[in-house]
């Protein structure tokens, strides 16, 4: 068998000489591994450390003791184990202890015996705590949870929905339904495109003798727009040139499906009487909460 001796140049080292004070294994980034058993069928091992799978940082971090010969760099790592080049092991082959040294030694204070002095005072003001970044992969600085005021308003978002209209026996099909009664609701958008020869047209009243104008835009001999106001009153479609061919509008309030959170940003901005007035609701509670809705509409905390 032949082993690769170690060649420390003008370096000595007595790695079984006595010494006074912590041992090897007790130094920062040097690791004492569990001791492989040799064998005379395979030259790969694996390197653990109390059990528990170790990976190098490379195999030149690795240093060995075979049969009292220090090995080094006449082998490879990957991973978690090791592979011994150029060596037939015999069956009294010895590994008498294998390290691993770190990139050098690095000193980390004892648990708990970090001072507030000692803490950098760079950018902090009056208030300010350590908190997890909102990205939870490190720590910031920020403000200490304080009284805060959440105002949960409600609101629905605009939206512009085609109508296609037809006519047949004498009657309007809206979509495909005869003289369908429509749901056109407050903020929202209608454009109906129908035949040049039945001009759609709105009135306040079923008999159709009060035509209604408001947000109403004919865009062309085939189009009429209608950009339904607040408070808008229940409204008749009709045909103004044959009679009883429409049918009704309803114009409900919007369904207010979307959230809004107001805060006072703990205590730095302030709430106007006017945007108070709009809250569904309003919670007196600590600083550091953020809201959402389910899809059932029910309100979902988060600390």
């Amino acid at each position: 068998m032949v082993l690769k001796k170690l060649e420390l140049e003008e370096y000595h080292y007595n790695i079984n000489m006595a010494y006074i004070g912590v041992g090897l294994s007790d130094i920062q980034q040097i690791d004492k591994l569990d001791t492989i058993t040799l064998s005379t069928s395979t030259n790969t091992y694996n390197l653990t450390k109390g059990g528990v799978a170790f990976t190098p940082l490379s195999p030149f971090n690795i240093i060995c003791s075979i049969n009292g010969v220090v090995q080094y760099g006449n082998f490879t790592t990957s991973t978690s184990s090791i592979t011994f080049t150029g060596v037939t092991f015999a069956a009294t082959d010895t590994m008498d202890w294998i390290l691993h040294i770190g990139n050098g030694v690095q000193l980390q204070p004892n648990d708990g015996s970090v001072t507030a002095a000692k803490l950098s005072t760079t950018g902090i003001s009056a208030g300010n705590v350590y908190k997890v970044n909102d990205a939870g992969t490190g720590w910031v600085l920020g403000n200490a949870s304080s009284a805060e005021v959440y105002g949960f308003e409600r609101y629905s978002t605009a939206s512009t929905i085609y109508k296609a209209v037809t006519e047949s026996g004498g009657k309007y099909y809206i979509d495909g339904v005869q003289q369908d009664t429509l749901e056109l609701f407050e903020g929202n958008t209608y454009v109906f495109t129908h035949p040049s020869a039945h001009p759609f047209r709105f009135s306040t009243d079923s008999g159709n003798t009060s035509a209604y104008t408001t947000g109403v835009t004919v865009n062309s001999a085939t189009q009429v727009t209608i950009v339904v106001p607040s408070n808008a009153p229940t409204l008749y479609y009709y045909c103004s040139s044959h009679s009883g061919m429409g049918g009704q509008a309803n114009t409900p309030a919007p369904m207010k499906d979307n959230l809004r959170v107001i805060t006072t940003d703990q205590g730095q901005d302030n709430i106007s009487n006017a945007t108070y007035a709009t809250f569904a609701d309003v919670l007196y509670s600590a600083s550091g909460f953020t809201w959402s809705m389910d899809n059932n509409g029910d309100l979902i905390a988060t600390i």
